[in-house]
């Protein structure tokens, strides 16, 4: 009778030695429709944001607009950057009557200096009632009057600010970001570089750091719970606290913990020697 279960005779082939350390080092573009795809993408991405640099305007983004819908500091708005909120005869602030302003006034008796477009309010800027203001980020008149600064709050009338003040801060530090972010790649970069050349030290070293961590914090368990003075006051308040019993299974639990993964590491250490190959090539 022949054998129903007969064994392969294929064993595998041997790993050549140009993997037997990992991956292949020198590797070439083995996708090249994916990169001429993601060099189009890049391509486009520039051209959008030089596009919209050279026919756009980016203040127009962070500027406030007034009623009539006009951008304050920009156009012929130029020079009036700040965003007045207007109040009527009876003191009564208005939240959606603004006009672009030259500066904000100090206090009611204070010149207000209004954009021209104020003319198709169809009254006259030297009429307009004044109150004391507090510039916002060279966007916004603040009322001092904490009672106006209430009713534009409850009408909706600040839920721009955080806009305008971020934007703000990035129109006046986007050097200080570019560098940052300059920066930022540099210290990537190096990372890498250290990482291919450091990264076995820093496997092992962890795995070592481990090892002594789990044996160290038994062994503290173990002198507090038999009262050595050998620990001394290094022992925390909450380790103290601790009944003597608890401490002794700690500490014996860290000991087969340390042991388990001292032998899973002997164990495992070509794994472990092939992980830090494949990372030497990832990186």
């Amino acid at each position: 009778m022949s054998d129903q279960n007969p064994k392969p005779k294929y064993k595998g082939k041997k790993t050549p030695k140009l993997l037997q350390n990992g991956p292949v080092t020198k590797r070439g573009c083995t996708d090249v429709l994916c990169a001429l795809m993601f060099i189009s993408v890049l391509v486009g991405m520039v051209f959008v944001a030089i596009y919209g640099f050279s026919n756009g305007d980016p203040a127009a983004i962070v500027a406030p607009y007034d009623q009539f819908g006009n951008p304050c500091g920009l156009g012929d708005q130029a020079g009036f950057p700040y965003l007045y909120f207007r109040i009527d005869q009876s003191k009564n602030i208005q939240a959606d009557h603004t006009i672009c302003v030259q500066s904000c006034p100090v206090d009611e008796s204070d010149t207000l200096n209004c954009a021209p477009d104020f003319k198709q309010s169809g009254s006259e800027c030297s009429e307009e009632p004044r109150y004391a203001t507090t510039p916002l980020v060279h966007r916004l008149c603040i009322p001092k009057n904490q009672d106006y600064v209430k009713i534009l709050a409850d009408k909706g009338a600040f839920e721009m600010n955080i806009f305008f003040k971020a934007a703000s801060d990035l129109s006046e530090g986007w050097w200080m970001i570019a560098c940052v972010g300059l920066i930022g790649i540099l210290l990537g970069y190096l990372y890498m570089v250290f990482m291919r050349f450091c990264s076995g030290v820093i496997t092992w070293g962890l795995l070592v750091f481990y090892e002594i961590g789990l044996i160290g914090f038994g062994a503290l368990c173990f002198l507090e719970a038999i009262h050595s003075p050998i620990v001394g006051d290094i022992v925390p308040d909450a380790l103290s606290s601790i009944s003597s019993t608890a401490l002794r299974i700690i500490s014996y639990t860290c000991f087969g913990i340390a042991l388990v993964s001292l032998l899973l590491m002997c164990l495992l250490r070509g794994r472990i020697k092939l992980a830090v190959a494949v990372l030497k090539v990832l990186i």
